[in-house]
């Protein structure tokens, strides 16, 4: 059991949910009966194109395209309908769905005294991956323990290589920042500079760097006390909706889950 303990720790960090404090619930979203056994047969799934394919896909099959590159200045729900404003004008409609940060609401939506309340509430890890051609090209790919504790803040937690036998491909390194202790991307790009040579790779460069606020949820005190349940009485209020993945676990398949859940329950 201690192992077992260990090994779904480290399963955690590795997929940038933090180092430590979060609530079992959300491990349990996670680690699902097929997700376990995956594990355990090491039949780990990677899509051959990336995700991004799979929205391409799924976008040429829908009856309206979706939109792309349109900022949302602002919206308004007023008189039982919703209004949303961007560079082309406004857009009058009868339900909005968010599936957006909700942290953000605040910034362009009329939100109420309660919604700005509740999604004050939402906290997010800052993970970081950097994309890195090296010297002496791992065969492997790997992931470092020692580093999944928030001393080690800014360390490299796993290395990934997509492809066998092409070194000339890159080697992501995946990270967590720590902005209170001012762990950001420069004090991250030197701690993975170290960790590549500590395990023999010599960085030729970094190619790009990634920033994101990843995995939104609230802590336990606030789970104790409803917001799951407070937010879920929100739902159709001023003809909005909240989904993504604050509501249910950072991964595809939890998102589109809770999506489908919505949809089937309000619509």
């Amino acid at each position: 059991m201690i192992k077992m303990a260990k090994d779904l720790k480290e399963r955690i960090c590795i997929v940038g949910a933090g180092p430590s404090g979060l609530s079992a619930a959300y491990v349990l979203k996670y680690l699902d009966w097929e997700t376990m056994n995956s594990f355990i047969r090491k039949d780990l799934l990677t899509w051959k194109k990336g995700t991004q394919e799979v929205w391409k896909e799924l976008s040429y099959r829908l009856n309206k395209k979706p939109r792309l590159c349109t900022k949302i200045n602002k919206v308004r729900r007023e008189d039982d309908k919703v209004y949303v404003y961007t560079e082309f004008g406004r857009e009058e409609y009868d339900k909005i769905i968010f599936t957006s940060p909700l942290q953000d609401l605040h910034l362009y939506v009329d939100v109420t005294e309660e919604e700005e309340e509740l999604f004050s509430k939402i906290k997010y890890e800052d993970y970081k991956v950097f994309a890195c051609t090296v010297e002496n090209y791992p065969t492997i790919s790997g992931y470092i323990p020692g580093n999944m504790m928030q001393s080690r803040a800014g360390h490299t937690m796993v290395y990934y290589h997509r492809w066998e036998n092409e070194p000339e491909q890159i080697v992501t390194m995946y990270v967590l920042g720590d902005p209170q202790e001012r762990v950001g991307v420069k004090e991250a790009r030197q701690l993975v500079e170290e960790d590549l040579e500590t395990l023999g790779m010599n960085l030729i460069d970094i190619v790009m760097h990634k920033s994101w606020r990843y995995f939104p949820h609230v802590n336990c005190d606030e789970l104790k006390h409803g917001w799951y349940d407070k937010v879920e009485g929100m739902q159709g209020e001023l003809g909005t909706y909240y989904a993504g993945e604050v509501m249910n676990f950072g991964n595809i398949d939890e998102c589109v889950a809770y999506s489908k859940l919505l949809v089937n329950r309000f619509f």
